[in-house]
């Protein structure tokens, strides 16, 4: 059943669409959890991008300051290659910023954002921001895609601090 990933996504899709009418309009948890569902389908299969989108939407519209709608709605628009999708997904997380200029996260999005996108010196702005509002990190992974700009760039103030909070998986792997 769950090794045939057309059949399972089919099945759940079915289960899904039955149930959608039941949400309550204001629900905005379903509506996120329905959004981050199609999501993860719309990476094999563009058709499901589109509703992903309108339920990630429907829940934005309810609460427009939930930034989490917009950190999903970016990464969506990111999964496309498209220029204009780029766009989007800037300009989604460029509003999680106006919701809440003093979220780190944020910042450090954008930047991965802006750095996947090859826009490298507001790339480095946007994680500079991050971390001077107090971004730690949460996983090595994080860094394997910023580590490189930064050695491009010369910013070697910024790598000081993310050494200084690497650190800490240093000691976690070691024992």
């Amino acid at each position: 059943f769950f090794h045939d990933r057309a059949y399972t996504r089919e099945f759940l899709d079915n289960k899904i669409h039955a149930q959608k009418d039941r949400i309550h309009p204001l629900d905005i948890k379903s509506w996120y959890l329905l959004g981050r569902f199609y999501k993860e389908w719309a990476r094999g299969d563009f058709r499901l991008f589109n509703k992903s989108e309108y339920f990630l939407l429907k829940g934005f519209l309810v609460n427009e300051k939930r930034q989490i709608f917009l950190y999903a709605l970016s990464g969506l628009q990111s999964i496309k290659k498209d220029p204009q999708a780029q766009k989007n997904a800037i300009a989604y997380l460029e509003k999680a910023i106006e919701a809440n200029p003093d979220a780190p996260y944020s910042y450090w999005i954008l930047g991965n954002t802006l750095l996947r996108q090859g826009f490298l010196d507001p790339a480095v702005q946007a994680l500079e921001q991050a971390l001077s509002k107090g971004y730690k990190i949460n996983s090595p992974r994080e860094l394997l895609e910023v580590v490189p700009l930064l050695k491009e760039k010369k910013r070697f103030d910024i790598l000081q601090i993310l050494s200084e909070q690497a650190k800490k998986f240093d000691r976690i792997l070691l024992k």
